[in-house]
């Protein structure tokens, strides 16, 4: 329903094109953009759970160490970027994959030992 009302808002920029039907703006706040971000989200979690967990191991063992995946895998990328020529996506894509497999061992290892510590240490908030 949030799909066809999203749908159904923007009836008005169909002309200009899917550019121009895809064309949300964030800011100020928009009912299209938050129906069309909401119903796409609500949808992936939807089709998620209906997904064994042993393919979801991945991303649940990125989920307990968000804040150490994000700040590793964002400083290695940044190394890497400058060796990228612009316009040239398969070698970034392939940096990118190789980059989200050597950080799987390292978010399971930081997960158990996140696990680990007692209730109250600060380690426990990465």
């Amino acid at each position: 329903a949030g799909l066809a009302a999203f749908a159904l808002l923007r009836t008005g920029a169909l002309p200009g094109g899917w550019m121009a039907f895809l064309a949300l703006v964030k800011y100020p706040p928009a009912l299209d953009f938050l129906l069309l971000t909401l119903c796409v989200n609500l949808s992936v979690l939807w089709l998620l759970s209906r997904v064994s967990e042993r393919w979801l191991t991945p991303l649940i063992d990125y989920g307990r160490s968000a804040l150490v995946f994000y700040l590793l895998h964002w400083h290695v990328l940044a190394l890497l970027a400058p060796r990228f020529r612009r316009g040239h996506l398969g070698p970034m894509y392939a940096a990118w994959a190789l980059t989200m497999m050597v950080m799987n061992p390292i978010c399971v290892v930081w997960g158990r030992f996140r696990q680990e510590l007692r209730p109250g240490s600060p380690l426990r908030l990465l």
